[in-house]
Protein backbone atom coordinates (compact mmCIF):
# COMPACT_ATOMS: atom_id res chain seq x y z
CA UNK A 1 0.00 0.00 0.00
CA UNK A 2 1.34 3.36 -1.04
CA UNK A 3 0.59 6.50 0.94
CA UNK A 4 0.65 9.94 -0.57
CA UNK A 5 3.13 12.42 0.76
CA UNK A 6 1.06 15.60 0.81
CA UNK A 7 3.99 17.71 1.95
CA UNK A 8 5.96 16.62 -1.11
CA UNK A 9 3.00 17.31 -3.39
CA UNK A 10 2.66 20.81 -1.95
CA UNK A 11 6.40 21.42 -2.28
CA UNK A 12 6.40 20.10 -5.85
CA UNK A 13 3.48 22.35 -6.83
CA UNK A 14 5.21 25.40 -5.30
CA UNK A 15 8.50 24.50 -6.94
CA UNK A 16 6.81 24.25 -10.35
CA UNK A 17 5.30 27.72 -9.82
CA UNK A 18 8.68 29.16 -8.90
CA UNK A 19 10.31 27.35 -11.83
CA UNK A 20 7.71 28.80 -14.20
CA UNK A 21 8.21 32.28 -12.80
CA UNK A 22 11.95 31.99 -13.39
CA UNK A 23 11.43 30.79 -16.94
CA UNK A 24 9.19 33.73 -17.85
CA UNK A 25 11.97 36.15 -16.97
CA UNK A 26 14.62 34.49 -19.14
CA UNK A 27 15.51 35.19 -22.74
CA UNK A 28 14.97 32.36 -25.22
CA UNK A 29 18.71 31.67 -25.33
CA UNK A 30 19.03 31.37 -21.57
CA UNK A 31 15.76 29.40 -21.28
CA UNK A 32 17.15 26.80 -23.67
CA UNK A 33 20.25 26.54 -21.47
CA UNK A 34 18.18 25.63 -18.41
CA UNK A 35 15.62 23.46 -20.19
CA UNK A 36 17.13 20.23 -18.81
CA UNK A 37 16.84 21.28 -15.15
CA UNK A 38 14.13 19.63 -13.07
CA UNK A 39 13.66 21.94 -10.07
CA UNK A 40 13.84 25.66 -9.37
CA UNK A 41 16.92 24.95 -7.25
CA UNK A 42 18.62 23.20 -10.18
CA UNK A 43 17.65 26.07 -12.49
CA UNK A 44 18.97 28.70 -10.07
CA UNK A 45 22.19 26.79 -9.45
CA UNK A 46 22.86 26.48 -13.18
CA UNK A 47 22.22 30.21 -13.73
CA UNK A 48 24.42 31.13 -10.77
CA UNK A 49 27.26 28.93 -11.91
CA UNK A 50 27.00 30.17 -15.49
CA UNK A 51 26.53 33.90 -15.00
CA UNK A 52 27.36 34.99 -11.46
CA UNK A 53 31.06 34.36 -11.60
CA UNK A 54 32.48 37.80 -12.04
CA UNK A 55 35.75 37.69 -13.85
CA UNK A 56 38.46 40.05 -12.78
CA UNK A 57 38.32 41.74 -16.17
CA UNK A 58 34.54 42.27 -15.89
CA UNK A 59 34.92 43.89 -12.47
CA UNK A 60 37.70 46.11 -13.81
CA UNK A 61 35.51 47.08 -16.76
CA UNK A 62 32.64 48.09 -14.47
CA UNK A 63 34.96 50.08 -12.20
CA UNK A 64 36.42 51.80 -15.25
CA UNK A 65 32.90 52.69 -16.37
CA UNK A 66 32.38 54.42 -13.02
CA UNK A 67 35.66 56.33 -13.39
CA UNK A 68 35.03 57.50 -16.95
CA UNK A 69 31.29 58.29 -16.95
CA UNK A 70 30.49 61.96 -17.61
CA UNK A 71 27.21 63.78 -17.30
CA UNK A 72 27.46 65.35 -20.75
CA UNK A 73 24.00 66.21 -22.09
CA UNK A 74 22.14 63.80 -19.79
CA UNK A 75 19.98 65.13 -17.01
CA UNK A 76 21.61 64.95 -13.60
CA UNK A 77 19.06 62.29 -12.67
CA UNK A 78 19.86 60.10 -15.68
CA UNK A 79 23.61 60.54 -15.09
CA UNK A 80 23.44 59.59 -11.44
CA UNK A 81 21.12 56.64 -12.07
CA UNK A 82 23.54 55.36 -14.70
CA UNK A 83 26.31 55.40 -12.10
CA UNK A 84 24.02 53.83 -9.49
CA UNK A 85 23.14 51.02 -11.89
CA UNK A 86 26.83 50.22 -12.39
CA UNK A 87 27.45 50.45 -8.64
CA UNK A 88 24.53 48.11 -7.92
CA UNK A 89 25.92 45.62 -10.43
CA UNK A 90 29.28 45.70 -8.67
CA UNK A 91 27.53 45.09 -5.34
CA UNK A 92 25.69 42.10 -6.80
CA UNK A 93 29.03 40.72 -7.98
CA UNK A 94 30.54 41.04 -4.52
CA UNK A 95 32.58 44.20 -5.10
CA UNK A 96 30.70 47.07 -3.41
CA UNK A 97 31.64 50.71 -3.95
CA UNK A 98 32.12 52.83 -0.82
CA UNK A 99 30.02 55.95 -0.29
CA UNK A 100 33.14 58.11 -0.58
CA UNK A 101 34.22 56.49 -3.86
CA UNK A 102 30.70 56.76 -5.30
CA UNK A 103 30.59 60.44 -4.40
CA UNK A 104 33.98 60.96 -6.07
CA UNK A 105 32.79 59.20 -9.25
CA UNK A 106 29.66 61.35 -9.37
CA UNK A 107 31.52 64.62 -8.83
CA UNK A 108 34.29 63.72 -11.29
CA UNK A 109 31.79 63.45 -14.13
CA UNK A 110 30.08 66.80 -13.54
CA UNK A 111 30.91 69.84 -15.66
CA UNK A 112 31.82 73.31 -14.38
CA UNK A 113 28.13 74.27 -14.24
CA UNK A 114 28.04 72.15 -11.10
CA UNK A 115 31.13 73.72 -9.50
CA UNK A 116 29.06 74.98 -6.52
CA UNK A 117 27.78 71.44 -5.86
CA UNK A 118 31.25 69.94 -6.25
CA UNK A 119 32.77 72.50 -3.90
CA UNK A 120 29.90 72.11 -1.42
CA UNK A 121 30.26 68.34 -1.26
CA UNK A 122 34.05 68.49 -1.02
CA UNK A 123 33.82 71.02 1.83
CA UNK A 124 31.66 68.71 3.96
CA UNK A 125 33.13 67.05 7.02
CA UNK A 126 30.99 63.93 6.59
CA UNK A 127 30.00 61.70 3.70
CA UNK A 128 26.91 62.42 1.65
CA UNK A 129 24.62 59.63 0.56
CA UNK A 130 23.64 59.01 -3.02
CA UNK A 131 20.01 59.92 -2.26
CA UNK A 132 21.01 63.20 -0.59
CA UNK A 133 23.21 64.09 -3.54
CA UNK A 134 20.43 63.26 -5.99
CA UNK A 135 17.86 65.35 -4.12
CA UNK A 136 17.47 68.48 -6.25
CA UNK A 137 15.82 70.22 -3.28
CA UNK A 138 19.05 69.84 -1.37
CA UNK A 139 20.82 73.05 -0.28
CA UNK A 140 23.73 71.85 -2.42
CA UNK A 141 21.73 72.74 -5.53
CA UNK A 142 20.62 76.20 -4.35
CA UNK A 143 23.24 78.05 -6.44
CA UNK A 144 22.79 75.99 -9.62
CA UNK A 145 20.80 77.58 -12.47
CA UNK A 146 17.45 75.84 -12.94
CA UNK A 147 18.48 74.78 -16.46
CA UNK A 148 20.95 72.34 -14.86
CA UNK A 149 18.41 70.70 -12.55
CA UNK A 150 16.09 67.86 -13.45
CA UNK A 151 12.40 68.76 -13.88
Amino acid sequence: MTTKNYAYQTWRRQDRLIYGAFLTTLSNEVASLVSQTKTSHDLWTLLKNTYAKASRSHLKQLKERLRTEFKGTQSITAYMHSLKKTSDLLVSLGSPVSIEDMTDYILRGLDDGYRAVIDGVNARDNSITFDDLLDSQSPLFSNIPLTHLPP
